[in-house]
């Protein structure tokens, strides 16, 4: 068995994987956002593909917005700020 077929998992892996529904994962391989492989009926998906949605994009960003009714709560406003900057500087977690 060759590396590549090591490689090349199931739409239902998939699915799992990223904590969609099968019918989501094969709609996006017809659409181009998954890069996958007809082996027969079925399509399989290498592992890259896997690892590249979930993994860090280069030049993501995190847009945080908080935001209150009147200027009277400006320290509810610093305080969101504080909460979800904290959020954001957390690490991700692993799926």
């Amino acid at each position: 068995m060759s590396t590549q077929a090591q490689t090349m998992v199931r739409v239902s892996v998939v699915a799992r994987k990223l904590g969609l529904h099968p019918i989501t994962v094969r709609r996006w391989i017809k659409a181009g956002k998954i890069a996958a492989v007809q082996i027969g009926r079925e399509a399989r998906i290498p592992m890259s593909q896997i690892d590249r949605l979930l993994g860090e994009q280069p030049g993501a960003a995190i847009v945080l917005y908080g935001r209150v009714s009147g200027y009277d709560q400006k320290k509810d406003l610093d305080t969101q700020l504080l909460t979800l900057k904290a959020w954001a500087e957390q690490p991700p977690v692993a799926l």
